[in-house]
């Protein structure tokens, strides 16, 4: 509600405003939005689209389609791939170093690979000859064979999170999980989850096991691809067997296959692979074909598939349905981002670890190898879009889905007053917002035709002359346009939801647009009715979008003309009369003329109205904090915050009754941090408390239940805070304070009384002069996860905070504090998540690991051979020459008889087989003469 006490009622993306679906040329109407995630709620814009270009693949058929095995990399980039007699392993060195790629022999039962993948848990994974067969980069177990489940053809595999393979039957579209790991046979440490009860040892608890899924990819598709999310989600790639056509389905919890999500573009696609953790990537031969008759490469089709998406596939799919709900049958429409395959080979996308970067097959000079998929600086987006707060198919349902955007001031006499956008509008693009108000449900709104939209009526932000030339001719002439204003919003004090502020920078382009609602080519143009309904084009140049953020249309108009001005200058048409066409009476001219400066005037009274927010820590801008904190003599720290200014700002009567003490330094800086020291992320601790764990070495008797850091437990007088018993860094221990401290724990010959007695002399004075220099001192203990901003913010605010006398220091905490009687247990105080164990880091500077500390030294499994990924697993394959076939012919006519017909023997038995192999006889094939 404004000054005027006029209401407002508010529509954003989501919240009101659906997206409708819209003609594509050549196509199935579709939706031509999406969300715009970069502002403080959701908007809106024109979806990322691929260009109309026409693609010409190599595949006549599905048959035609062949899957070749997919070469494996790991996080170094070293890959590994299949040469048609064993795997050859290519250092990511080999270029730098000139390394030689090193070939492994498998056995003859592993022969041929049809995948491979490198696992979670650092194994490679081979599919090869109906099995899959193991070989542990790490040397753990010997090259393992495991066979396919019973009537399972294994041909394709994708690692798993935490381990293990998913596995794909091509033919018969069969999805199988192994996981588990064979007996580790080397002599190394294997850490594996227990519990604390006695149990008789299990040499292997996780075995190498099957599961099959129970539904499988219809006969009439044939399954190409699969690829897992670093989530754990698995997806199918099919094919249509008849004519091509490319599906999606996701495996759901209970192991039963969704309902297919169509891909449109590509119809012969065969390899598949996440993107992101929001888009999906799929591969074809063929070529775009350009107006200028040049081919251009199709790259890589990405497909947005969020987390949302799959949601709602999964739960239609569980409801048992048998097809999709309606805004999920049309097929997904690839995006516009232009990720090229330079030097494809034509294979499937490089296989990995799931959540790894994206890379294909490319030949080089240097032979085939991985190469990153990466985006190019051009980018295409639909040119036409349309949101509605109304549903778009006229059943029950989606009329009580409208209702959710449905605007109604239950007053048919409404007179609708003007409208506020957040929005940002590029150069080359323009919205159209659409009003039209009645007492039932919405008009008729044709997407893409505005000469069949019956009582709706245009107001433009943007310049019209970026409109399609038929949209120009059929807008009438007098269609009013927003302007820009130079506030961030129209609510007094108020703060814009866009992600760039409305300055100069932007004028016209972006912030905040206003337009006096309006039906433009009417004799009266006021827009009459309690349900207000709003229709948004969105129209670009194919590069630029416009994105709105929200719309707000305030309900009950303000008139100068009606409450200042005579009864002669009032409107005197109405009723069929002043909705007929043509120009407007003077009485709605002076009117609409005058609410040009009522505009200005009620911003500036709204402003006015509401500046008792300055004196609200929680309403007043972010830039007058600072001033209303001088009002009290308070000083906010740079950098902090706005809502944590806030919140300091309401809390400084409490600051200021406790300053100089702990529980006041403790309440700053936990208001500072954001509640770090509520959640135990900073510990304050005054160091005459630590007095407990020398007095417990010492053996006196000190029990204080108030101890912050027992809080309360006396049976154990041991505290441990960080990584070792006592604070501090040994460094900085001078020759006096350490003899201080070897002074507490000096032997006493009991023998030698005069010894004794100077010995407990100086160990008395020694033990005063250290309880002594830990008074007057407080510690502030913080966890390494605190940025540094927070960490100056902390000792800054413990120097104000803290009285004159005391000296105070800041230290970073590299462990969760384990203190009193936890600590013997080993349980940890700190209540957040266990933090990841982190690689030991050697080299200059302070994140450089500790002899004795909590990080761990492990290693990456490679697939690199120079490095010994395959020692001790798989032989190296013996250098000798390729199968040869050598030809021996016998009987054959001398010169002078040369056109007499003459039988002849042709003779191969000299031909050389491969390694294992024999020759069981040949195949002669006569050749025409060229």
């Amino acid at each position: 509600m404004d000054v005027n006490g006029l209401r407002s009622f508010g529509l954003s993306f989501g919240g009101g405003l659906q997206p409708w679906r819209v003609p594509l040329p050549g196509g199935e109407p579709t939706e031509a939005v999406e969300a715009a995630l970069n502002h403080r709620i959701t908007g809106v814009k024109l979806a990322s689209r691929a260009n109309g270009l026409t693609l010409k693949e190599d595949a006549a058929s599905v048959a035609d389609v062949v899957l070749q095995p997919s070469m494996a990399v790991d996080a170094f980039g070293n890959h590994v791939l299949w040469d048609g007699t064993g795997i050859t392993s290519v250092s990511h060195l080999a270029v730098l170093h000139a390394l030689a790629p090193q070939s492994f022999a498998l056995p003859h039962e592993a022969k041929p690979v049809t995948d491979m993948t490198v696992g979670d848990d650092d194994v490679l994974y081979l599919a090869a000859n109906g099995a899959l067969w193991m070989v542990d980069l790490r040397g753990r177990f010997e090259l393992t064979q495991l066979d396919a489940p019973t009537g399972f053809k294994l041909q394709r595999v994708a690692s798993a999170p935490g381990g293990g393979v998913w596995a794909l039957d091509v033919e018969q579209g069969g999805i199988a999980r192994m996981s588990g790991l064979p007996l580790f046979t080397s002599p190394i440490f294997v850490g594996r989850d227990t519990d604390a009860r006695f149990s008789a040892a299990n040499p292997n608890p996780n075995p190498p096991r099957w599961r099959v899924l129970a539904d499988r990819v219809p006969a009439n598709e044939k399954a190409v691809g699969i690829a897992t999310h670093r989530h754990g989600k698995l997806l199918v790639l099919s094919l249509g067997r008849a004519s091509g056509g490319a599906s999606v389905r996701a495996v759901l919890d209970d192991g039963r296959l969704s309902l297919p999500l169509r891909l449109s573009g590509p119809r012969f696609p065969h390899t598949l692979g996440w993107l992101d953790a929001e888009r999906i990537a799929v591969a074809t031969r063929g070529v775009l074909k350009s107006p200028d008759g040049k081919d251009r490469d199709p790259g890589v089709w990405t497909y947005a598939m969020p987390a949302t998406l799959l949601d709602r596939l999964a739960a239609a799919s569980a409801e048992g349905h048998d097809t999709l709900p309606e805004d999920l049958r049309p097929p997904l429409q690839p995006q516009g981002d232009f990720y090229p395959l330079a030097g494809w080979t034509g294979g499937p996308f490089v296989s990995g670890r799931p959540g790894e970067r994206l890379h294909y097959p490319r030949s080089g000079d240097s032979g085939v190898g991985p190469a990153k998929v990466a985006r190019v600086s051009t980018a295409a987006r639909a040119r036409y879009g349309l949101v509605l707060n109304a549903a778009q198919d006229r059943t029950p349902e989606d009329r009580a889905r409208a209702a959710l955007g449905r605007i109604d001031t239950h007053d048919p006499g409404t007179v609708w007053h003007r409208l506020y956008a957040e929005a940002a509008v590029p150069t080359g693009c323009a919205m159209i917002v659409w009003l039209a108000a009645n007492d039932a449900d919405a008009p008729d709104f044709t997407p893409g035709n505005p000469n069949q939209r019956a009582h709706w009526y245009p107001h433009l932000i943007g310049e019209r002359s970026v409109l399609p030339q038929d949209v120009q001719d059929a807008l009438p002439p007098d269609m009013p346009r927003a302007a820009w204003v130079k506030e961030a919003t129209e609510v007094p004090l108020g703060e814009s939801v866009l992600c760039c502020a409305a300055d100069a920078q932007h004028a016209g382009r972006a912030g905040l647009f206003t337009v006096l609602v309006q039906r433009a080519a009417t004799t009266v143009r006021a827009l009459q009715g309690s349900r207000l309904w709003v229709a948004v084009e969105f129209f670009g140049d194919g590069r630029a979008t416009p994105e709105l953020a929200v719309l707000r249309a305030y309900a009950g108009r303000l008139s100068y003309r009606d409450r200042y001005l005579p009864a002669l200058y009032h409107e005197r048409v109405f009723g069929e009369d002043a909705e007929r066409g043509g120009p407007a009476t003077g009485a709605d001219f002076l009117d609409r003329f005058l609410h040009l400066f009522e505009g200005l005037f009620t911003d500036i009274e709204g402003r006015i109205a509401a500046s008792a927010l300055m004196t609200d820590a929680m309403a007043c801008p972010a830039e007058a904090m600072p001033w209303l904190a001088s009002w009290i003599g308070l000083s906010l720290e740079q950098g902090m915050p706005p809502e944590r200014a806030r919140w300091m700002l309401l809390n400084a009567p409490q600051l200021a009754r406790r300053h100089g003490t702990l529980l006041g330094l403790q309440l700053a800086l936990d208001i500072a941090t954001d509640g770090a020291v509520t959640r135990g992320r900073i510990v304050v601790v005054e160091d005459f408390r630590l007095r407990r764990t020398l007095s417990t070495i010492l053996g006196a008797q000190l029990e204080d239940a108030t101890d912050p850091l027992t809080t309360g437990i006396t049976q154990s007088g041991n505290s441990v805070v960080g990584d070792s018993l006592f604070l501090g860094d040994a460094k900085t221990l001078n020759d006096g304070e350490l003899k201080t401290f070897l002074a507490l724990f000096r032997h006493i010959d009991a023998a030698d009384p005069k010894a004794n007695a100077v010995l407990q002399s100086d160990r008395a004075a020694a033990q005063k002069a250290l309880f002594d220099d830990l008074a007057h001192r407080i510690t502030i203990l913080m966890h390494e996860e605190l940025t540094p901003d927070e960490k100056g913010m902390v000792q800054r605010l413990a120097n104000l905070g803290a009285p004159a006398h005391v000296l105070t220091r800041v230290i970073s905490a590299t462990y969760p504090f384990m203190v009193g009687v936890a600590s013997l247990v080993g349980a940890d105080t700190y209540l957040r998540a266990a933090p990841p164990k982190r690689p030991v880091r050697v080299g200059p500077g302070i994140e450089t690991s500790s002899l004795g500390g909590v990080d761990t030294l492990r290693g990456e499994a490679s697939l690199d051979a120079h490095a010994g990924a395959f020692d001790g697993v798989l032989p190296p394959q013996a250098t000798r020459e390729r199968p040869v076939a050598r030809i021996a012919v016998k009987g054959l006519p001398s010169s002078g008889q040369a056109d007499v017909a003459q039988a002849f023997q042709l003779d191969g038995s000299a031909s050389s087989a491969d390694e294992g192999l024999s020759i069981d006889g040949f195949t002669w094939t006569h050749l025409p003469p060229t």
